[in-house]
């Protein structure tokens, strides 16, 4: 004990080097430890290619094969796409004439329509004229006397028998005759038809327009009649 007293320096200095070469020694081992760390992950670590990827010179006659399916499938793809391509540009075309045609057919349906009210309009027009014409005529003939009337009737249908026959069927009379007899009051009609059948004033020609008129008369009020009751409501 006397000892370490008398020495205690010279122990203190050898425990501090003994401790300081162990902690050098073990700073040293872990240095190098994580340097064999490193190197270890280095190796592990995936790393992209610098160049473009080559096959093998030689080829098995698997591989070959297998090389020439994808080339052949490539070429196929390729072709079918420049086919849709073509058949994609063909329907755009298509489509583009389709629209152009359907505009045309637009204009043509819009001009047409106002051609055709035109027309209407002006129908209606020559309708409202020879109903007025038909009046005036009307009322012409009611101031005339019967033997008159009956004298104007039968050249008005002698004028119309200067038209091909064919034009109009057997004992048709002249339609403004019937349209004028249709407007006059039937005091004023029963007059003339009793002097075209007359048995010393009438005629044959007289009395066969007389009989033409009757009948047409007749089919004419029928036609009317049917007319009115189509457009009355149906009772329920």
């Amino acid at each position: 004990m006397k000892l370490i007293k008398n020495n205690l320096p010279l122990f203190l200095a050898i425990l501090t080097t003994i401790i300081a070469a162990a902690i050098f020694g073990w700073l040293t081992l872990n240095r190098i430890n994580e340097s064999g760390k490193d190197q270890h992950g280095a190796d592990h670590d995936p790393v992209s290619p610098t160049s473009p990827v080559k096959y093998p010179g030689k080829l098995t006659e698997e591989l070959r094969d297998f090389v020439a399916e994808l080339e052949k499938r490539d070429a196929d793809i390729r072709e079918r796409s420049e086919d849709l391509q073509s058949i994609r540009n063909s329907i755009e075309q298509e489509t583009k004439e389709f629209t152009k045609l359907k505009t045309e057919v637009l204009n043509l349906q819009a001009q047409f329509d106002r051609k055709a009210q035109d027309l209407e309009s002006k129908y209606i027009i020559l309708q409202q004229k020879e109903q007025e014409n038909y009046r005036n005529l009307a009322d012409t003939i009611e101031s005339l006397s019967p033997s008159a009337a009956v004298t104007l009737f039968l050249q008005m249908n002698k004028d119309m028998d200067q038209e091909p026959p064919a034009a109009y069927p057997a004992n048709y009379v002249n339609k403004t005759i019937l349209g004028v007899l249709n407007l006059m009051d039937p005091r004023d009609i029963a007059p003339i038809f009793e002097e075209m059948n007359d048995d010393k004033s009438g005629t044959e020609e007289s009395r066969q327009l007389a009989a033409s008129l009757a009948q047409q008369l007749q089919k004419l009020v029928v036609e009317q009649n049917n007319d009115d009751a189509a457009t009355l409501p149906s009772g329920g």
